[in-house]
């Protein structure tokens, strides 16, 4: 039977990685050059380790590679951290797996030992892309609970449009969530442009902070309310996200089953109606 719809192709290849449980699926399909999109996605990679138990940094790059995103978000990333990681630059080797360009922002860090190789071993987020990055700001949120929590600010011109690119994780704690959110408002606000904010903000798309962010911005999952992110052995809610100004317009957004991590990643295509 002919396809003659491509974002029917796209569903099919997208049931191909649902029924490969570990990630390792046939790649999507490059986004069409003359629908001038821009393919993005986001993954929590819980330091590489999935709900099966397995290690990985590698694992997760063919995760990420076959999904063919020009812009990647990633959340709890090892940087010669820990022993839980082996004391592996775990974005690096993704990065160079995937031949991209990025950028880190540390929200964990801990002093150089020689299990480290003597490097600062840090955790945190970042964010990877096809074309060069312009590191605008990384910043720390005033309120936490455990542990800092930022936003990772940047600009990507992708197929020739400048987007601003905001990266953070949000604390699980509500009352440090609630300040978080009012405190990336801010930020945000104060740069002009199409904006795109993807990650981890740890809380369903009921909650009140959430709904906060949410004003005056788009969400790419919107009208898919069993869009569940975690536990990616048993999914049952969504705290993973992807969101846009006003100008952006999402097509193509689905969540990407497999056990590489504890969450599931997410992908969209994104068009800037200009």
């Amino acid at each position: 039977m002919m396809i003659a719809n491509r974002s029917v192709l796209l569903v099919l290849l997208l049931f191909i990685a649902v029924a490969c449980g570990k990630g390792v699926a046939e790649p999507l399909p490059e986004p069409d050059e003359k629908e001038n999109v821009i393919r993005v996605a986001v993954y929590n990679t819980h330091w590489c380790t999935g709900t099966d138990g397995v290690l990985s940094p590698h694992r997760i790059a063919e995760v990420l590679k076959g999904l063919n995103a020009d812009v990647i978000a990633l959340n709890e990333i090892d940087r010669n951290y820990d022993s839980r990681s082996n004391y592996e630059d775990q974005l690096q080797i993704i990065a160079d797996a995937l031949e991209m360009n990025y950028q880190f922002q540390k929200t964990t860090w801990k002093s150089a030992i020689p299990a480290s190789g003597n490097k600062t071993r840090e955790f945190g987020h970042a964010i990877l892309s096809k074309q060069p990055i312009e590191f605008l700001n990384a910043r720390i949120f005033d309120a936490y609970s455990k542990h800092y929590h930022g936003l990772l600010e940047t600009k990507i011109v992708v197929k020739g449009k400048p987007v601003l690119f905001y990266v953070t994780h949000l604390d699980t704690d509500p009352a440090s969530l609630q300040s978080q959110s009012v405190q990336l408002k801010q930020w945000m606000a104060e740069r002009e442009g199409a904006k795109i904010l993807m990650g981890d903000f740890n809380a369903v798309p009921e909650n009140p902070s959430i709904r906060y962010i949410k004003n005056g911005m788009i969400d790419a999952f919107e009208k898919q309310p069993d869009a569940f992110t975690f536990k990616s052995n048993n999914p049952t809610i969504r705290i993973d996200y992807i969101m846009g100004s006003g100008d952006v317009e999402f097509v193509n957004s689905n969540v990407i089953k497999t056990l590489a991590s504890d969450h599931f990643p997410i992908v969209t295509e994104i068009k800037i109606n200009e």
